[in-house]
This record gives C-alpha cells, structure tokens and sequence, in this order.
C-alpha cells in the first residue's frame, strides 16, 4: 500500500497501485505491507457519540515500522530501478548511492 501525506504529516492518499506521477507530487511517502494499521489505538467520539479511530501521520507510522520496512519505504521505485538499469552510466551509480544511504540510515538491527 503507498501512501501519500501532507506537508504538516497528515494522511492524504492510500492507493494500493503506484503510480510514478503522483508519486513525484509527494515528499512525504512510506510504501507499507497491505495488511499495516494506519489507524491509532484511541477512538474519538464524533457529534453523535459515534466512535471514529483517526488515522496515524507520517511520524507514528515511520515509528511502527520495522528497519526493513523503513528501509523499504525510501528505497527507489521499481519504476525508478529498472529506468537506471537500462540507462545505466550515471543514472545507476547515484540509485546505487541512494540505496547505500539508506541501508546506513536504517542499518540492520544486531
């Protein structure tokens, strides 16, 4: 599942497909497991008395993700790995860049 958040973190789009040109609308974005709980553990109740979960940010979700995941949420698109790898020369050694990066920014848990 992609996900597509407001500049001030708040959940904006959910779409199970990707699509690369709403996907470069986007600087805050996580890819998640279909089967991920975006919603918080507390309800709010409504007018009406009618309880309704609110649906996590940017922020809570990153911290319920695992380093894999993490990882996987800022890792380059398919799309984004397979252009490179046919252009190949620059294009491909900075998405090799890029992937080192993250893989130091969320190292491997011991």
């Amino acid at each position: 599942m992609h996900l597509y958040f407001k500049d001030d973190g708040k959940l904006f789009l959910r779409t199970k497909t990707f699509d690369p040109e709403i996907d470069k609308e986007y600087t805050k974005k996580i890819s998640v497991p279909d089967h991920f709980n975006i919603y918080s553990d507390t309800s709010i109740a409504d007018e009406e008395g009618i309880e309704n979960k609110s649906e996590l940010t940017y922020d809570e979700i990153l911290a319920k993700l695992t380093y894999s995941e993490k990882r996987l949420a800022e890792y380059p698109s398919i799309h984004e790995c397979i252009h490179a790898l046919l252009d190949g020369g620059d294009q491909l050694d900075s998405l090799q860049a890029q992937r080192a990066g993250i893989k130091s920014k969320y190292p491997k848990p011991e």
